[in-house]
């Protein structure tokens, strides 16, 4: 909630006076003095100039809305843009300021942390660092010393390639900070927030002096694949399945074919470098990374793997050759670039009961509102079948809606998954799918654990970013990357583990849930129940593209899925009857949007496995889950013999397994976990305070009461997913004990 009411903080002021607050020059100042005067003037070069522009309808979005104006030469004499009145003759006193300029800029020597950047030649130094300037751009935003009280953008680069290939992934900022990215990673980092002036690496070291390889240095068992194509150099790390990365190769040359074949310009060589897990840092939402100054890709490849299939390079090429192109257009037209209406469950895309509407496919703010797995071969499909018919993709709706209807609405064919799973959450304080979590899902499978939930928070509303200038954009997806998420998937299936996704539907970047907003009027209920369906859609069609087996809906969304009138309730009154009616409605709807994209189970799952009476969805799922956190403290320090504990955890779970059996659906505690301090004694369901603050942590009392859980989920059948595992092994179950005493901890707790 602080944090939500931090951005509500920040935005505010924008419906209020504009007068600057001068007196302040941290970051929420800024920020607040940037939407308070509601002006951006952007200044660069000619060559950027479309591009920039370009982005303009996006950056204008932010807070509230932003005036946007551009200073510099006009590089559009023939007047294409659609906003020329934006082009300014000179800058704005009350104007917040975003400059795009070359390392060797003065203005840059004048501001904090710039001081720091000398070209020596071919090469910038940072400080004790050293790397090519053309591979270099940077991200910094800082007090303007010309704008006093307002935030300074700037981005630097002596390679205009590198300053048009950061501009999706650029946004107003008013965090003061600077970020170096090497051939379009984060390398460096300079916190000015917190008064630092030193650069500290961040990320690997994917940068090179000129006349060195373009690979990432320090690799170990680099694989080189020779020519995949005859324009396509192929490397890989250890792990990457080489059939699969020669298919990807060939994907790759197929997709800069149908490139040119749009362009009529030939895209010469490129070298595609695969790995099989995520990097410490810097990976974006997307499965690909492409740099073109370099003419390099960077995929993330681990076996049995769904790709992109090139797609990301498309769209990086197109974008480069038309920068003026609206987003919907260049995602459209990389979509069919790279095929991706060939082989894709088309009909039931098509008769999805979440399909967008047409218009939507031209829409540019439409990845904001639809899965890019329900959006993207939609757009590639409408490309391939007006290039069929002679006609605009624009004017073509209409046509396009009668082929849809067309096609034959097809069946979603049910796949199996486990009754009692038996394994934990994994929910990581880093990279999933890094080397890390492969680590971790690697101890879990040998703790004998059947099944991986992974828990990951879902976002649909775009991301108020904390202010920083540089954020990836994302389609709606998950707060970490949905590549990142994809990889864990792939990393468990190759252990054997069972994958289920458990994702916190409608999770917030900066705020609270959506969920858990109040909404009174009913068309702040509607746009609830809209966004529930989107992320239920694009968790299920994520499930299905990473070949999971279960998918988990109202997981961590409290309240907003108590579907049943409390027995305390007798007499409910018309409103409240109307408002229950609601919201059965929408979580209905959701759970269809789920089953029409995923023939996997799908499970509700109720935050304490005491509350089951109070959901009325259960007939429309397929497992009876519920958490379970029991209090478990006492102030005779853990007497209570484990004979005793299991009897207590048996009894305890008898009324979850009676409702279960009256359902017929099979009972999964998940997640379960607790607390074990030296006062851990009574038995589960009480609810007594840690007596005198005293919370420290006695592992064999923790054993004993992890023994004691899995006898009584062993005693009911019940499956069994325990919180949480993470990628660094310090921390199971959020309590410090991870490791080889974790391992112990689990096989005893998972053993059926």
């Amino acid at each position: 909630m602080a944090r939500l009411l931090w951005v509500l903080i920040l935005l505010l002021p924008t419906a209020c006076d504009r007068q600057l607050d001068v007196a302040e020059s941290g970051s929420l100042a800024l920020g607040q003095n940037l939407y308070r005067g509601g002006e951006l003037d952007v200044e660069g070069p000619s060559s950027v100039a479309l591009a920039a522009q370009a982005e303009f309808p996006r950056w204008s979005t932010y807070g509230g809305g932003l005036s946007l104006g551009w200073l510099g030469a006009v590089a559009d004499p023939e007047d294409k843009l659609p906003w020329p009145q934006r082009v300014i003759p000179k800058t704005r006193a009350g104007a917040a300021r975003m400059l795009l300029c070359d390392f060797s800029d003065d203005r840059l020597a004048a501001l904090p942390a710039g001081s720091d950047l000398h070209l020596d030649g071919d090469l910038l130094r940072v400080g004790t660092h050293l790397a090519s300037a053309d591979d270099c751009c940077l991200v910094l935003v800082c007090v303007d010393p010309e704008r006093e009280g307002l935030p300074l953008t700037l981005v630097a680069s002596s390679n205009h390639a590198r300053l048009v290939s950061a501009l999706p992934n650029l946004r107003p900022g008013w965090r003061r900070e600077g970020l170096i990215f090497r051939r379009g990673f984060p390398w460096l980092r300079c916190d000015l927030e917190r008064g630092s002036a030193e650069w500290l690496q961040v990320g690997e070291d994917f940068g090179v002096a000129p006349g060195e390889s373009p690979l990432p240095q320090g690799t170990q068992g680099l694989v080189d694949h020779g020519l995949l194509a005859p324009n396509i150099h192929g490397t890989s790390e250890p792990g990457v399945n080489a059939g699969e990365y020669k298919a990807y190769g060939l994907a790759c040359a197929a997709t800069l074919d149908r490139i040119e074949l749009l362009t009529g310009t030939s895209n010469g060589s490129w070298t595609i470098h695969a790995r099989s897990v995520v990097p410490p840092m810097g990976w974006s939402a997307e499965l690909a990374h492409v740099d073109l100054a370099s003419r390099s890709l960077q995929v993330l490849l681990p076996p049995g793997i769904s790709t992109d299939k090139g797609r990301n390079l498309a769209r990086a090429v197109l974008h480069a050759d038309q920068p003026e192109r609206p987003m919907w257009w260049l995602d459209a037209m990389s979509a069919w670039c790279a095929s991706l209406h060939v082989g894709t469950d088309l009909e039931l895309l098509a008769h999805h009961p979440e399909r967008p509407p047409l218009v939507e496919l031209i829409t540019d703010g439409a990845a904001a509102r639809h899965s890019p797995y329900l959006l993207r071969p939609l757009r590639a499909l409408m490309v391939e079948w007006s290039r069929t018919n002679g006609g605009e993709l624009e004017g073509s709706l209409d046509w396009f809606a009668e082929a849809l209807d067309t096609l034959a609405q097809p069946e979603v064919s049910p796949s199996r998954f486990q009754a009692a799973p038996r394994g934990a959450f994994l929910r990581p304080d880093v990279n999933p799918g890094s080397a890390d979590a492969l680590v971790a899902l690697q101890n879990l499978a040998d703790a004998g654990a059947t099944s991986v939930a992974l828990a990951y928070d879902l976002c649909i509303n775009p991301d108020p970013g904390q202010g920083r200038a540089w954020q990836p954009q994302r389609a709606l997806g998950s707060i970490g990357g949905d590549a990142s998420w994809l990889v864990a998937c792939a990393q468990a299936r190759v252990l054997g583990l069972e994958v289920q996704l458990w994702p916190t539907l409608l999770a917030a970047h900066s705020g609270v849930a959506s969920s858990r907003l109040v909404r009174v009027f009913d068309g702040q209920r509607d746009e609830l129940y809209d966004q529930l369906a989107a992320s239920t859609t694009h968790g299920a069609l994520m499930a299905g593209v990473a070949d999971g087996s279960v998918l988990s809906i109202g997981h961590d969304l409290g309240q907003s899925i108590v579907t049943r009138f409390d027995a305390e309730e007798p007499d409910p009154s018309e409103w409240q009857k109307e408002a229950q009616r609601v919201r059965n409605a929408g979580w209905s709807r959701s759970i269809q949007a789920a089953r029409a994209a995923f023939g996997g189970g799908v499970v509700l799952a109720s935050e304490d496995v005491r509350r089951f009476d109070s959901v009325a969805l259960w007939s429309k799922v397929d497992a009876l889950a519920g958490g379970l956190f029991p209090t478990l403290e006492g102030t005779d320090q853990g007497q209570i013999p484990l004979w005793r504990l299991k009897e207590l955890f048996v009894e305890h779970l008898a009324p979850a397994k009676a409702r279960a059996e009256e359902l017929g659906l099979p009972l999964w505690i998940a997640p379960s976990g607790f607390a074990a301090t030296l006062f851990a004694a009574r038995g589960p369901g009480a609810d007594a305070p840690i007596p005198g603050g005293e919370d420290a942590l006695n592992p064999e009392r923790q054993a004993q009461l992890l023994e004691a859980l899995g006898h009584g989920a062993r005693a009911h059948g019940a499956g069994l997913l325990v919180w949480k595992l993470t990628t660094g092994e310090r921390d199971l179950l959020g309590r410090g004990l991870g490791g080889d005493r974790g391992r112990e901890l689990l096989r005893g707790v998972l053993a059926r």
